[in-house]
């Protein structure tokens, strides 16, 4: 199966799932521990005053008002005459002087915006407007809430309306903004990381337990048209099933002329999950590793 239907659940330091096995049996499987890491402060600011980065690699964000307030926050959109659902947690520690980063985390197969709520804490240390949103029905799938093939475009720009939706009430960090996904949510984040859509937007991608989504980049090839080399943090058990695809993106991003330092790839063992210190790591390591010049 490419894509897998799932239900995940995240216990305190532990990230526990479910996931259904080609003869329909249900088997649980946890993933290692880890404590929430330390505020990680981006270099850039709302509106494009950032770093000294290449070419290309500028980003901007629109000013706010700052009047968002922190904490949990369910909320709608209308996208292409569709009202669609997603989870906001914004931290205390943001405002107008300190930007927050945004980091947009994608449910797998058959998931919803409350899979990673346990990550909030996570969220309020390093300073992040935490969205999670739900996807759309695709039909290979009997109507499960997934995110690629069906319905690519309007996911996007579902991602696209929630961003400037939040940016009107929160100072964002244009060079912090990052897209992750678990799964299914994995495949629509490698999606979106390409040239045709989103991937001149954001500052850095985070993949677990998926990977190339041939729909969208066959081969990976189209990477290589990105103006900015951003940063893809990657991790996947060495038994999962959607390992091929998680190495035919690193192998295609490398290909594609990104540096070795730009990718970080590494596998686990265990099936297909995700560890809770893979996405404590992730944010840091984004935060350390987008281009700049010297």
């Amino acid at each position: 199966m490419r894509y897998l239907l799932l239900a995940l659940v995240i216990v305190g330091c532990t990230v526990a799932k479910e996931e259904e096995d080609d003869n329909g049996a249900v088997s649980a499987t946890n993933g290692a521990g880890g404590s929430a890491g330390q505020a990680s402060g981006g270099s850039g600011g709302a509106g494009g005053v950032g770093p000294n980065v290449p070419p290309g690699c500028e980003r901007t964000s629109a000013h706010s008002n700052c009047l968002g307030a922190p904490g949990i926050m369910q909320s709608t959109i209308e996208v292409a005459g569709e009202t669609r659902y997603y989870r906001v947690y914004a931290p205390s520690q943001g405002s107008c002087t300190n930007p927050s980063g945004m980091l947009f985390f994608f449910h797998g197969l058959g998931g919803n915006e409350q899979n990673f709520n346990a990550l909030d804490p996570l969220a309020e240390a390093q300073n992040l407007v935490f969205v999670q949103p739900r996807g759309s029905a695709q039909s290979w799938a009997n109507g499960a809430w997934g995110w690629v093939p069906d319905g690519f475009a309007n996911n996007m720009e579902l991602v696209r309306a929630i961003r400037t939706s939040l940016e009107q009430g929160y100072e964002i960090d244009p060079y912090r903004v990052y897209i992750a996904g678990f799964s299914q949510g994995a495949f629509m984040s490698a999606a979106l990381a390409s040239p045709n859509a989103m991937g001149n937007e954001v500052a850095g991608v985070g993949i677990f337990g998926g990977g190339e989504e041939g729909n969208t980049c066959p081969n990976s090839s189209c990477y290589a048209t990105l103006a900015c080399k951003v940063p893809f943090f990657m991790r996947t058990g060495d038994a999962d099933q959607h390992l091929q695809y998680t190495q035919a993106l690193y192998d295609g991003l490398l290909l594609a002329g990104w540096p070795a330092t730009q990718v970080d790839f590494q596998t686990f063992p265990g099936g297909h999950t995700i560890r809770q210190e893979d996405l404590t790591a992730m944010v840091p390591w984004l935060d350390e590793t987008y281009p700049k010049l010297p």
